[in-house]
C-alpha cells in the first residue's frame, strides 16, 4: 500500500504510547475492513491474513531496527557513540529509542541489542532474519487468534504469511 510509508514517514524516531499505537492500529484495521466489505466486528487476524496486510506495530517496529541497525554499522560516528551510550545508561522502564529495541529484540527473540550494535549483520542477513522471526511471530499470535473463534475455522495461516494473500486459503 503506498499510504502507510506516507502515514509513517519517520515515525520510527518516536516513542509512541500504547494508545497512539491502539489508534494507529485502529485506523488501519477500519480502512482494511472497509476495503474488503468486512463486518466491523470480524477478526483482526481474519482481516491481516485475508488481505496480506501488517500490522502497523510491526511496519514500526521494522523501520525501528532497520535505524538501529544503519546506525550499528557505522562504528565511529556521533549516531553510533549517542546509541551506545544509550545502550549503557538507559533504564529499562523508561519510554525511549534504546528501550523501544531491546523490547522489539526480545519480543521476536532476537539477539541482544548490544551484541547487534557490537557486531551488526550485513543488511541482506538481517532482513531474512528479522522478516522470519516476525513471520513466525505474527503467525502463531495470528493461529492463536483463529482457534478461539469459531467463525474463522475456514480460515489457515500458512508461511509466508505477510505480503502473501494468496497463501492464506486451505
Amino acid at each position: 500500500m503506498y499510504v502507510i510509508p506516507r502515514f509513517l514517514y519517520g515515525i520510527e524516531v518516536q516513542v509512541l504510547s500504547s494508545t497512539n499505537l491502539r489508534k494507529l492500529e485502529a485506523f488501519q484495521r477500519k480502512i482494511l475492513r472497509h476495503l474488503q466489505g468486512l463486518p466491523e466486528r470480524s477478526s483482526n487476524a481474519a482481516l491481516y491474513t485475508l488481505i496480506g496486510a501488517e500490522p502497523i506495530e510491526l511496519v514500526i517496529e521494522r523501520n525501528r531496527m532497520a535505524l538501529f541497525l544503519n546506525i550499528a554499522r557505522l562504528p565511529g560516528s556521533v549516531e553510533h557513540q549517542v546509541l551506545h551510550r544509550q545502550l549503557a545508561m538507559s533504564n529499562p522502564d523508561r519510554n525511549s529509542f534504546s528501550t523501544s529495541i531491546r523490547e522489539i529484540l526480545h519480543k521476536y527473540n532476537l539477539p541482544p541489542s548490544e551484541d547487534l550494535l557490537q557486531n551488526p549483520p550485513s543488511k541482506h542477513q538481517w532482513k531474512t532474519t528479522f522478516r522470519n522471526a516476525t513471520t513466525d511471530y505474527w503467525e502463531s499470535t495470528w493461529k492463536d487468534e483463529l482457534s478461539i473463534q469459531s467463525t474463522a475455522k475456514y480460515i489457515q495461516v500458512q508461511s509466508p504469511l505477510i505480503g502473501h494473500p494468496h497463501n492464506l486459503w486451505a
